[in-house]
């Protein structure tokens, strides 16, 4: 909106591909490598949770995207309850 090229704020290792969603060289999912169960439920609340809650005290200001990110996250409690179902 403001004519800056997007970037994003959640860095390439928390993004869904990164974080147990390995793939293999033909870009398909690497069943052999990839998270499932408890392994991956673990990784998706340390990760990803706690780097978006820590958004909130980083930020610059209260008007910035990651701000606004932190401040949802940090009131957010974790539902998923099986590593497996997150994989599906």
């Amino acid at each position: 909106m403001s004519g800056k090229r997007y970037a994003g704020i959640i860095g390439p290792e928390y993004r869904w591909g990164g974080m147990g969603g390995a793939q293999g060289q033909d870009g398909k999912l690497d069943h052999h490598t990839a998270l499932t169960g408890d392994d991956l439920k673990t990784l998706w609340i340390i990760s990803y949770f706690l780097t978006c809650r820590k958004f909130k005290t980083s930020a610059e200001s209260a008007a910035t995207i990651e701000y606004k990110i932190g401040e949802i996250f940090s009131e957010l409690k974790n539902k998923i309850q099986s590593g497996y179902n997150l994989r599906k």
